[in-house]
């Protein structure tokens, strides 16, 4: 039932995410086969992976096109992404070390790619990213692209390292501030070779356009957030003679933190989120309030997903859904004379909308519903909570 529940919840956030997924335009320009530029609005997909197409529109008012690879010789965005085509050589050795191969050398195959432009100038430095692969190359005056050529492979040692880009480094891309060492700490990384890249045009006093994420974008947040719960529930016992005993609506109290992780990619539409709250919940009976209690007290940690499907400059709409791991703290159900001691620890699934602005936000959160009581066979104490929740940003 679990797994049901998780799949539908998963199903409904993703149709969430096809039905308002944000699609984003901005002025750019792309150069046909024939050298003929076309200034366009190109959908800005905040691309991880290197894209085989794109799509742009002609003005706002006019229909979306696609526009494949064979058919664009570039295509940017002013100084956010460029990607130029070029057929290069491709090395397609794997990184994991689970299919490390026993060669050293480059596995390459020819592969006509959109390569994303990462420092242009003198000397000009490209990336391209797929699954499980990440290569880089460069051009030095406008000559043909090279590989940078990176390599783990398995020897009867161990894991060795082909590091060759950095002879290419030293060889082609000398600066004579640096030495072996310096050369040595140069990682195969985006940041490292970026750097160091401008620093050669820097020192060649060489004109270059950088394209570069904005550094003052976090990717971390946390929040502190407290609510109301909104419950319903109800104690059952189910033999020898089925009993209901109907309880007021709990009404409780719930507070904690959340961080969330934006992801860097899709517009910083997707989060992963982690929190720990605390949450208070009771309620009388309604036939016997005197001898009839629910006395609930927990500490929850939720881990799970959101994503923001509509962003706007007046603020973000939100749906999450998260897997719970609940630690009872001394919480008990009294029904007449019998006391059911709640130490069971839960594990359930929630889901939520919300809305944030500035450093603020509102939430509301559905419990899927759950018995409280699994080591009382002859009773049921169903829970069905309901929150609604504000927080602040603290960072």
């Amino acid at each position: 039932m679990k797994k049901q529940l998780f799949f539908l919840i998963a199903l409904n956030l993703i149709f969430i995410a096809n039905l308002f997924a944000q699609e984003v335009y901005e002025p750019g320009y792309f150069i046909d086969n024939e050298g003929k530029k076309s200034d366009v609005l190109i959908q800005n997909l905040d691309w991880k992976n290197n894209p085989k197409e794109f799509s742009f529109k002609a003005n706002p008012a006019s229909g979306s096109e696609k526009k494949e690879i064979s058919q664009v010789a570039e295509f940017g965005i002013g100084s956010t992404f460029k990607f130029v085509r070029a057929t290069v050589q491709l090395d397609q050795s794997s990184n994991l070390d689970s299919f490390l191969s026993a060669s050293r050398n480059p596995e390459f195959e020819t592969e006509t790619l959109f390569l994303k432009v990462l420092v242009e100038g003198k000397a000009t430095l490209f990336q391209y990213e797929a699954k499980n692969l990440i290569r880089f190359f460069y051009t030095l005056d406008g000559s043909d692209i090279k590989p940078l050529v990176y390599k783990r492979y398995q020897t009867p040692q161990g894991i060795a390292e082909n590091k060759l880009y950095i002879n290419e480094l030293n060889t082609k891309l000398n600066i004579s501030d640096f030495n072996e060492a310096d050369l040595e700490k140069i990682r195969y990384q985006t940041k490292y070779l970026r750097d160091y890249f401008k620093t050669f045009n820097n020192a060649n006093s060489s004109e270059q356009l950088v394209f570069e994420p904005n550094k003052n974008q976090k990717h971390f947040h946390l929040y502190a957030r407290a609510g109301t719960i909104f419950s319903s529930f109800s104690v059952e016992k189910v033999s020898p003679n089925q009993v209901l005993y109907p309880f007021e609506n709990p009404l409780g109290f719930h507070a904690g933190v959340q961080l969330e992780y934006v992801l860097p990619y899709r517009h910083k539409s997707w989060a992963l989120l982690f929190e720990v709250n605390y949450q208070k919940t009771t309620s009388n009976g309604i036939k016997n309030p005197e001898t009839q209690n629910l006395d609930f007290k927990a500490m929850e940690f939720p881990l799970g997903v959101r994503y923001y499907f509509l962003n706007r400059t007046w603020g973000r709409l939100y749906a999450n859904s998260a897997f719970v791991i609940t630690r009872n703290l001394d919480s008990s159900i009294q029904v007449d004379n019998f006391n059911i001691e709640l130490t069971k620890n839960h594990r359930f699934l929630n889901f939520g909308l919300g809305f944030s602005a500035n450093r603020f936000q509102i939430e509301y959160r559905r419990d899927v519903p759950r018995n409280l009581d699994y080591f009382y066979p002859n009773w049921k104490a169903m829970i069905n909570n309901n929150y609604l929740m504000v927080g602040f940003r603290l960072f």
